[in-house]
């Protein structure tokens, strides 16, 4: 994966592989280049509290590690998993909380990110008969809870199904 973007409000956090960066920053965009010496929980900070998409920049793996274990300690963090389920070229999504969604929740335990896909599904429609196809990714994003911000990782699964249940 190359980028790490967290998405909190209408703004993004990437963090980004300096040759991957393509362009110059506009001015609503701060841009900052990896080093020691960056403060992160300064940085998170004012991201959290401004309107500016920012971008860190890295040039090793090793400090692309430090910067995403320095932003997940900075949160209550959270990992989840859903599904993208797709049967006869129709997508499957759920209501609730007064928007369409799509069906997800945490991993549990010592689940795999497959088997907590795979349960919250079936939980929160009732269908069955599935089997993933392909590992879609993760989406990160922030919101705020019980006067604490939180960092939510969902990992992503297409899937199919042989139900012919409605949910």
């Amino acid at each position: 994966m190359q980028r790490y973007k967290l998405f909190y409000k209408q703004i993004a956090l990437s963090v980004t592989r300096f040759e991957h960066f393509k362009r110059i920053p506009q001015k609503d965009v701060d841009s900052f280049v990896f080093h020691a010496s960056l403060n992160m929980k300064q940085l998170l900070t004012n991201f959290l509290s401004g309107d500016k998409f920012v971008y860190i920049l890295y040039r090793k793996r090793s400090e692309k590690d430090m910067i995403l274990k320095s932003i997940k300690s900075f949160f209550q963090f959270q990992r989840t998993a859903g599904g993208l389920v797709v049967k006869d070229n129709k997508i499957l999504s759920i209501y609730r909380y007064e928007r369409w969604d799509l069906p997800k929740g945490h991993v549990e335990g010592s689940e795999t990110d497959q088997e907590a896909a795979m349960r919250e599904v079936t939980e929160e429609t009732g269908i069955d008969g599935l089997s993933i196809s392909k590992d879609l990714g993760y989406t990160f994003h922030i919101f705020f809870a019980d006067n604490l911000f939180v960092l939510k990782e969902t990992h992503w699964f297409e899937m199919h199904t042989t139900s012919n249940k409605t949910p």
